[in-house]
């Protein structure tokens, strides 16, 4: 019986020691890493990074499209110590917009007859446009960035296509954490509320960017090629700089200076001053007969120094959005001759105190000498807007109301000259603009938006507004 009893107690020792060994292993292995957490990407136009991207959202930028959740990556082997270190994104803005809506949009004047004196005005026709733009950007790291930008702009004809061209293509790396970095490539320069996010029409309220930044009167030009660039964050207070430079409008060895320094307070309040120095010698981009000018400096230049200096605010108080921007470039050009007699074309329809500005001889048919070339042009060229929104449901319905004034007096009518279809049908280069627009978003990521403005002008000493029409609808999407 003792012999048996032992006998039992070997076999239940040895099944316990039996039943250890493998728990002793698993105890020993190392367990494998949890799954990544998943998620839908933010679609907002800017990554995480020491610096704000340049497509920063305002305060009407819509929340965050939903997404199906995406399956949690296998996890990785257990002694597999991979870090994930490259980001890119890639999104875009669609908008497609009707111009000249008939039958709330007016005969505007349109040419000057020279041999009665007579303003002709003309009934525009409807017209449609689509501006596409495809984004990309990302980060290597936490140091480094870049970003991309390809846009079709006027692509609504139906027969032709339309050039593809480079809005934006930079780099960028971190010096020393938020507070320095440096930019360098094509890029937007930071120059008030709208500059950098012109392209994100889904994002504000206004159909268009204001006066100030219109393609047909641009104070600078809108990109440069090289920035240094920082934010100080406390709390819920931010300070953002930056200083660039570039090939702008120099004439050849000149380093013309932009800066911008602009201070925010949680998402509320957002003001700032950017400064821009052609620190010399400033040539036109375009000549004569091939546009509008590119830049701060007209076609029929020779040379421009000039300085500009803009201040804005901006308020977001739910639910308002205020924003508010004056903007006054200084201008010590000299003419060319040459280029400047073209504009005595009678095509070019200056008006007789559009043509004294240029010329010393007498308002006929004519053609000037070029020795009567009025050859110094000293002038101030300014413009200002406010814009107010009343947002309703969180922003879905937003009806807000804009004012834009603009003044140059070295502007004439004709685009082809270098001129502006709007500044330009005055006789002192300047407009009033009233505009009452309303916004819908039925989902965050789209915008449908109506306008009814009007310019006050007066254009061959005749005063006159054009109402017009116009609407919108434009898209955020992201792959």
């Amino acid at each position: 019986m003792k012999r048996c009893t032992i006998r039992c107690c070997s076999l239940h020792v040895c099944a316990l020691v039996l039943a250890l060994v493998p728990a002793a292993k698993a105890w020993a292995q190392t367990p494998p890493p949890a799954p990544a957490p998943t998620g839908p990407m933010n679609p907002a136009p800017t990554p995480a990074a020491p610096t704000p991207p340049p497509a920063a959202p305002t305060p009407t930028t819509p929340a965050a499209p939903d997404a199906p959740p995406k399956a949690a990556p296998p996890a990785e082997p257990a002694e597999s110590t991979v870090e994930k270190i490259f980001e890119t994104r890639v999104y875009g803005y669609l908008n497609s917009f009707l111009s000249t809506i008939p039958p709330l949009t007016a005969e505007r004047p349109r040419s000057y007859d020279r041999a009665t004196n007579q303003i002709i005005k003309q009934q525009e026709n409807l017209s449609f446009d689509v501006n596409a733009f495809v984004m990309m950007q990302g980060t290597i790291g936490n140091r480094y960035r870049w970003f991309l930008n390809i846009a079709a702009l006027g692509a609504g004809d139906p027969i032709e296509g339309t050039a593809i061209e480079l809005r934006n293509a930079w780099v960028e790396a971190s010096l020393y954490g938020q507070l320095l970095a440096v930019r360098a490539g094509r890029m937007y320069r930071r120059f008030g509320l709208y500059n950098e996010i012109l392209d994100a029409t889904p994002t504000f309220i206004g159909i268009l960017e204001p006066e100030i930044l219109d393609a047909d009167h641009l104070m600078i030009t809108r990109t440069t090629n090289l920035m240094l660039l920082g934010a100080h964050v406390k709390d819920v207070h931010k300070i953002e700089y930056s200083l660039a430079t570039g090939q702008d409008e120099r004439e050849s060895n000149q380093v013309p200076l932009g800066a911008d320094i602009n201070y925010s307070y949680k998402h509320i309040l957002k003001a700032g001053v950017s400064y821009y120095d052609s620190m010399g010698k400033a040539v036109p981009g375009v000549a004569v007969g091939d546009g509008s000018p590119k830049g701060g400096v007209a076609d029929w230049m020779a040379e421009d120094r000039y300085r500009v200096v803009n201040v804005y605010a901006q308020l977001m108080q739910d639910p308002w959005v205020v924003q508010a921007e004056y903007c006054l470039a200084r201008h010590h050009a000299r003419r060319d001759p040459a280029a400047t007699a073209m504009l005595a074309d009678e095509a070019a329809n200056l008006t007789p105190a559009q043509y004294k500005r240029f010329f010393t001889d007498p308002f006929d048919a004519t053609p000037p000498q070029l020795t009567e070339v009025i050859v110094n042009a000293t002038y101030t060229a300014q413009t200002a807007y406010l814009r107010l929104g009343y947002e309703l449901r969180d922003g879905r319905y937003t009806p807000y109301l804009q004012g834009d004034f603009y003044q140059n007096p070295e502007v004439i009518p004709i685009r082809s000259y270098g001129g502006d279809v709007e500044a330009g049908y005055d006789d002192h280069g300047r407009f009033l603009k009233a505009t009452l627009g309303f916004l819908y978003r039925p989902l965050p990521a789209i915008a449908l938006k109506v306008e009814y403005g009007s310019h006050l002008q007066k254009w061959g000493g005749t005063s006159s507004l054009d109402p017009e029409l116009r609407a919108s609808f434009s898209y955020f999407w992201e792959l």
